[in-house]
C-alpha cells in the first residue's frame, strides 16, 4: 500500500494530534514498521524475523510505543 500520510490522535492522543509519515509490512520470515514523526524529529524503525500477522501487529505496537517515549523525552529535556 505505500507510505501513509497521516494526522494520528492515536499517537499522543485526542487532544494532541499529530502529523506522522508510516509505513510497514511482512512477508515469509519479517515484519517491519518505519515511522517519521516531523514536528518532534523522530524516526523509528521496528523489524521483526516473524511475519506473522502478531508480529506485524507487534512491531506496530512498538514503533508506536517507541515514537511516544521518545516525544517524553524531548518535552522532559526541552523544558529543562
Amino acid at each position: 500500500a505505500g507510505w501513509r500520510i497521516d494526522t494520528s490522535r492515536r499517537l499522543l492522543g485526542e487532544d494532541q494530534p499529530t502529523l506522522i509519515f508510516h509505513h510497514g509490512g511482512s512477508q515469509a520470515g519479517a515484519a517491519a514498521f518505519l515511522m517519521l514523526v516531523p514536528k518532534y524529529e523522530v524516526a523509528v524503525a521496528v523489524v521483526s524475523n516473524s511475519g506473522t500477522r502478531a508480529a506485524r501487529s507487534a512491531v506496530q505496537e512498538a514503533a508506536y510505543d517507541l515514537v511516544r517515549r521518545a516525544v517524553a523525552s524531548k518535552q522532559i529535556h526541552s523544558s529543562q
